[in-house]
Protein backbone atom coordinates (compact mmCIF):
# COMPACT_ATOMS: atom_id res chain seq x y z
CA UNK A 1 0.00 0.00 0.00
CA UNK A 2 0.81 3.57 -0.43
CA UNK A 3 1.81 5.45 2.55
CA UNK A 4 -0.27 9.12 2.41
CA UNK A 5 0.51 12.26 4.68
CA UNK A 6 -0.13 12.31 8.47
CA UNK A 7 -2.80 13.78 9.85
CA UNK A 8 -3.46 15.23 13.27
CA UNK A 9 -7.02 15.41 15.61
CA UNK A 10 -8.39 18.81 14.98
CA UNK A 11 -6.37 19.85 12.21
CA UNK A 12 -8.06 19.93 8.91
CA UNK A 13 -6.54 17.64 6.78
CA UNK A 14 -6.05 17.53 2.47
CA UNK A 15 -4.72 15.33 -0.14
CA UNK A 16 -5.61 14.75 -3.33
CA UNK A 17 -5.40 11.45 -5.54
CA UNK A 18 -4.41 11.56 -9.24
CA UNK A 19 -5.61 9.96 -12.11
CA UNK A 20 -3.44 9.29 -15.16
CA UNK A 21 -4.78 7.72 -18.20
CA UNK A 22 -8.27 6.50 -18.95
CA UNK A 23 -11.20 8.76 -19.89
CA UNK A 24 -12.01 11.32 -17.97
CA UNK A 25 -14.65 12.24 -16.11
CA UNK A 26 -13.54 9.94 -13.24
CA UNK A 27 -15.15 8.43 -10.77
CA UNK A 28 -13.86 7.76 -6.94
CA UNK A 29 -15.13 5.47 -4.41
CA UNK A 30 -13.38 3.27 -0.91
CA UNK A 31 -13.93 -0.22 -1.90
CA UNK A 32 -12.61 -1.39 1.15
CA UNK A 33 -11.81 -0.61 4.52
CA UNK A 34 -12.34 3.08 5.82
CA UNK A 35 -11.18 6.15 5.70
CA UNK A 36 -10.06 7.56 9.01
CA UNK A 37 -13.27 9.34 11.38
CA UNK A 38 -13.68 12.93 10.01
CA UNK A 39 -12.07 12.38 6.47
CA UNK A 40 -14.28 11.13 2.80
CA UNK A 41 -13.17 10.74 -0.33
CA UNK A 42 -15.00 13.23 -2.95
CA UNK A 43 -16.38 11.30 -5.78
CA UNK A 44 -15.56 13.45 -8.22
CA UNK A 45 -12.48 15.30 -7.81
CA UNK A 46 -10.66 12.54 -5.50
CA UNK A 47 -9.78 14.69 -2.55
CA UNK A 48 -9.56 13.40 0.90
CA UNK A 49 -10.12 15.86 3.26
CA UNK A 50 -11.57 16.91 6.36
CA UNK A 51 -10.89 16.82 10.08
CA UNK A 52 -9.68 13.72 11.76
CA UNK A 53 -11.48 13.15 14.91
CA UNK A 54 -9.74 10.15 16.23
CA UNK A 55 -5.61 8.85 16.03
CA UNK A 56 -4.55 5.60 14.86
CA UNK A 57 -2.99 3.92 11.46
CA UNK A 58 -5.77 3.40 9.07
CA UNK A 59 -6.04 1.30 5.61
CA UNK A 60 -8.19 1.50 2.72
CA UNK A 61 -8.67 0.58 -1.32
CA UNK A 62 -9.54 3.02 -3.52
CA UNK A 63 -11.45 2.55 -6.88
CA UNK A 64 -11.32 4.92 -9.74
CA UNK A 65 -13.42 4.32 -13.09
CA UNK A 66 -13.18 6.31 -16.00
CA UNK A 67 -15.75 7.12 -18.61
CA UNK A 68 -15.65 4.04 -20.26
CA UNK A 69 -16.18 2.03 -16.97
CA UNK A 70 -13.06 1.03 -16.90
CA UNK A 71 -11.36 0.47 -13.23
CA UNK A 72 -8.36 0.34 -11.31
CA UNK A 73 -8.01 -0.08 -7.31
CA UNK A 74 -4.93 0.96 -5.02
CA UNK A 75 -4.73 0.33 -0.97
CA UNK A 76 -3.27 3.53 0.88
CA UNK A 77 -2.41 4.43 4.52
CA UNK A 78 -2.99 6.83 6.34
CA UNK A 79 -1.90 7.62 10.00
CA UNK A 80 -3.62 10.36 12.18
CA UNK A 81 -1.46 11.38 15.13
CA UNK A 82 -3.08 12.90 18.69
CA UNK A 83 -2.72 16.92 18.04
CA UNK A 84 0.56 18.09 18.95
CA UNK A 85 0.49 19.94 22.45
CA UNK A 86 2.77 21.15 25.41
CA UNK A 87 1.18 19.49 28.47
CA UNK A 88 3.27 21.75 30.87
CA UNK A 89 1.25 24.80 32.15
CA UNK A 90 3.16 26.16 34.97
CA UNK A 91 7.00 26.09 35.74
CA UNK A 92 8.19 25.92 39.55
CA UNK A 93 10.41 29.08 41.06
CA UNK A 94 13.75 28.96 40.52
CA UNK A 95 17.03 30.62 42.92
CA UNK A 96 19.90 32.90 42.40
CA UNK A 97 22.79 30.90 42.39
CA UNK A 98 20.75 27.76 42.62
CA UNK A 99 20.89 24.77 40.10
CA UNK A 100 17.73 25.09 38.09
CA UNK A 101 16.80 21.53 36.45
CA UNK A 102 12.77 21.79 34.84
CA UNK A 103 11.48 19.39 31.84
CA UNK A 104 8.78 20.74 29.22
CA UNK A 105 6.72 18.01 28.25
CA UNK A 106 5.02 17.43 24.53
CA UNK A 107 2.31 14.55 24.03
CA UNK A 108 0.73 14.03 20.09
CA UNK A 109 2.59 14.95 17.12
CA UNK A 110 5.32 12.45 16.12
CA UNK A 111 8.45 12.31 17.66
CA UNK A 112 11.10 13.77 17.99
CA UNK A 113 10.10 17.06 19.11
CA UNK A 114 12.53 20.53 18.77
CA UNK A 115 12.26 22.93 21.04
CA UNK A 116 12.41 26.59 20.96
CA UNK A 117 11.72 29.81 22.62
CA UNK A 118 10.35 32.19 19.75
CA UNK A 119 9.37 34.99 22.57
CA UNK A 120 10.60 36.71 25.82
CA UNK A 121 13.38 35.22 27.47
CA UNK A 122 14.84 33.12 29.60
CA UNK A 123 16.13 34.21 33.04
CA UNK A 124 19.82 34.49 32.75
CA UNK A 125 21.64 31.95 33.23
CA UNK A 126 19.03 29.33 31.87
CA UNK A 127 18.73 27.77 28.36
CA UNK A 128 16.41 25.96 26.93
CA UNK A 129 17.49 22.54 25.11
CA UNK A 130 16.31 21.90 22.05
CA UNK A 131 16.26 18.24 22.22
CA UNK A 132 15.02 17.62 25.42
CA UNK A 133 13.15 20.15 26.35
CA UNK A 134 14.71 20.60 29.93
CA UNK A 135 14.98 24.27 30.70
CA UNK A 136 18.32 23.80 33.12
CA UNK A 137 21.09 26.25 34.60
CA UNK A 138 21.74 28.72 37.64
CA UNK A 139 20.03 31.93 37.44
CA UNK A 140 21.67 35.30 38.33
CA UNK A 141 19.28 37.64 38.38
CA UNK A 142 15.59 38.03 39.86
CA UNK A 143 12.18 38.37 38.70
CA UNK A 144 9.39 37.12 36.53
CA UNK A 145 10.60 36.15 33.13
CA UNK A 146 7.86 35.62 30.43
CA UNK A 147 8.37 34.01 27.43
CA UNK A 148 6.81 31.78 24.57
CA UNK A 149 7.87 28.30 24.10
CA UNK A 150 7.47 26.31 20.68
CA UNK A 151 7.65 22.86 19.44
CA UNK A 152 7.97 21.26 16.37
CA UNK A 153 6.97 17.89 15.57
CA UNK A 154 9.26 15.36 12.83
CA UNK A 155 6.89 16.24 10.41
CA UNK A 156 7.21 20.26 11.39
CA UNK A 157 4.15 20.37 12.96
CA UNK A 158 4.35 23.11 15.76
CA UNK A 159 2.61 23.88 18.92
CA UNK A 160 3.48 26.61 21.44
CA UNK A 161 2.69 28.20 25.34
CA UNK A 162 3.27 30.87 26.73
CA UNK A 163 5.26 30.28 30.59
CA UNK A 164 6.59 31.86 32.75
CA UNK A 165 9.28 31.34 35.67
CA UNK A 166 10.16 33.35 39.14
CA UNK A 167 13.47 33.97 40.40
CA UNK A 168 13.69 34.99 43.69
CA UNK A 169 16.77 35.65 46.22
CA UNK A 170 17.86 32.66 48.00
CA UNK A 171 16.71 31.90 51.00
CA UNK A 172 18.70 32.61 54.42
CA UNK A 173 18.62 32.44 58.15
CA UNK A 174 18.78 35.69 60.07
CA UNK A 175 20.55 36.98 62.70
CA UNK A 176 23.86 35.24 62.72
CA UNK A 177 24.21 35.42 66.41
CA UNK A 178 21.43 34.76 68.79
CA UNK A 179 21.30 37.25 72.11
CA UNK A 180 22.20 35.00 75.40
CA UNK A 181 19.44 34.36 78.05
CA UNK A 182 19.00 34.23 82.08
CA UNK A 183 18.11 31.63 84.42
CA UNK A 184 14.19 32.40 85.67
CA UNK A 185 13.94 35.20 82.96
CA UNK A 186 11.70 35.04 79.87
CA UNK A 187 13.52 34.67 76.48
CA UNK A 188 12.19 35.97 73.30
CA UNK A 189 14.71 35.20 69.68
CA UNK A 190 13.01 35.84 66.24
CA UNK A 191 14.70 33.75 63.69
CA UNK A 192 13.75 35.18 59.88
CA UNK A 193 14.15 34.59 56.99
CA UNK A 194 14.79 36.06 53.86
CA UNK A 195 14.33 35.36 50.23
CA UNK A 196 12.56 32.31 49.46
CA UNK A 197 8.72 31.89 49.04
CA UNK A 198 6.56 32.05 52.61
CA UNK A 199 5.15 30.99 54.48
CA UNK A 200 8.47 29.09 56.22
CA UNK A 201 8.75 26.10 58.19
CA UNK A 202 11.76 26.19 61.14
CA UNK A 203 13.30 23.01 62.67
CA UNK A 204 16.14 22.19 64.49
CA UNK A 205 18.34 19.62 62.61
CA UNK A 206 20.98 19.56 65.21
CA UNK A 207 21.61 19.50 68.94
CA UNK A 208 18.86 20.83 71.41
CA UNK A 209 17.52 24.10 73.12
CA UNK A 210 18.40 25.22 76.34
CA UNK A 211 15.70 23.44 78.44
CA UNK A 212 12.58 25.75 78.77
CA UNK A 213 13.23 26.91 75.41
CA UNK A 214 11.15 26.00 72.72
CA UNK A 215 11.40 27.03 68.83
CA UNK A 216 7.79 28.10 66.98
CA UNK A 217 7.87 25.97 63.25
CA UNK A 218 5.76 28.58 61.74
CA UNK A 219 7.01 31.47 63.55
CA UNK A 220 10.65 30.86 63.87
CA UNK A 221 10.54 32.27 67.52
CA UNK A 222 12.41 30.76 70.28
CA UNK A 223 10.70 31.43 73.46
CA UNK A 224 10.43 30.09 77.26
CA UNK A 225 12.01 30.74 80.40
CA UNK A 226 15.55 29.07 80.90
CA UNK A 227 16.21 26.62 83.78
CA UNK A 228 19.77 25.66 83.30
CA UNK A 229 22.98 27.54 82.80
CA UNK A 230 25.36 26.34 80.00
CA UNK A 231 25.59 26.99 76.72
CA UNK A 232 23.77 24.76 73.55
CA UNK A 233 24.63 24.48 70.29
CA UNK A 234 21.97 24.07 67.37
CA UNK A 235 21.74 23.93 63.90
CA UNK A 236 19.05 25.46 62.25
CA UNK A 237 16.52 24.84 59.36
CA UNK A 238 13.92 27.00 57.54
CA UNK A 239 11.95 25.49 54.54
CA UNK A 240 9.80 28.04 51.90
CA UNK A 241 6.86 26.48 49.96
CA UNK A 242 8.90 25.75 47.15
CA UNK A 243 11.39 23.71 49.66
CA UNK A 244 14.62 25.94 48.99
CA UNK A 245 16.30 25.01 52.39
CA UNK A 246 18.95 27.14 54.61
CA UNK A 247 20.43 26.02 57.58
CA UNK A 248 22.36 27.91 59.97
CA UNK A 249 24.54 26.60 63.16
CA UNK A 250 24.08 29.06 66.42
CA UNK A 251 25.27 28.94 70.14
CA UNK A 252 22.84 30.11 73.47
CA UNK A 253 24.21 31.03 76.28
Amino acid sequence: SLSLPSGYTGVAFSQPLTAANGKPPYRWSILAGNLPAGLSLNAETGLISGTPTTPGNHSFTVQLIDANNMSTTRQFGITIFPALAITVSTLPDGYVCSSYNQSIAAAGGKPPYTWSVVSGSLPAGLELHAATGAISGTPSTTGVFSFTVQVRDSIDIIAVKELSISIRSSITITPSVLQSGYIGTAYSQLLEAIGGLSPYSWSIINGSLPAGLILNPSTGIITGTPTVIGSSNITVQVQDTTTSIDTKTFTIS
